[in-house]
């Protein structure tokens, strides 16, 4: 199977032939159908020196894709349903609060992997397989686009984030804020 990968200590992205994975139990094996590619990628690939999983010599790039389950493999998924990978994972040595707290977007580095990024192999392959519980099941009708769920999900992030901010300096919610009658300042 092919795949788009960096090797150790390079900057330029290169094709390469890898095994398809087989999905551990828990896992469906997903085929990608589209990978986004934004900032990020060009960050790892300009640094040379992006954290490769554990005892790899290239890490497979892209973090943001679409992609139709091929086998479900005895998760609650269908063949067929298209799904969009999350990034961000639990650390390999298990759960830690902010997963607990259902935040791991606010995990610091160490408390998690983000694949194609950090410890982890990314998307941008032929196919990949992942825990059912990091799959997001979307219409068939937004295949497409369903690569540019990550970076919609963090906007919506920082949108909660102000909108939380607000609230606790002022002791209420301005759900005004909003509404339209006060975005001058964005």
């Amino acid at each position: 199977m092919q795949a788009i990968a960096v090797r150790r200590g390079e900057t330029e992205p290169t094709r390469i032939d890898i095994p398809r994975p087989e999905p551990e139990d828990g896992e469906a094996l997903v085929r990608i159908l589209r990978v986004g590619i934004d900032g990020t990628d060009h960050e790892v690939l300009e640094s040379g020196q992006g954290d490769y999983p554990e005892g790899a010599e290239y890490m497979v790039l892209g973090h943001e894709a679409v992609g139709v389950v091929e086998d479900p493999n005895g998760t609650d998924l269908n063949a067929g349903d298209v799904v969009v990978p999350t990034v961000r994972r639990r650390p390999p040595a298990g759960t830690n609060e902010y997963f607990e707290r259902g935040e791991p977007d606010m995990a610091p580095s160490g408390y998690h992997v983000e694949r194609g990024i950090v410890g982890a192999h990314g998307f941008m392959a032929e196919y990949v397989t992942s825990p059912a519980e990091y799959l997001v099941e979307i219409p068939e009708r937004l295949a497409e686009v369903g690569c540019f769920v990550e970076p919609i999900s963090i906007t919506e992030k920082a949108m909660e984030h102000a909108y939380a901010s607000r609230e606790r300096s002022s002791g209420r919610p301005n759900r005004r804020w909003f509404s339209g009658t006060a975005r001058s300042g964005w």
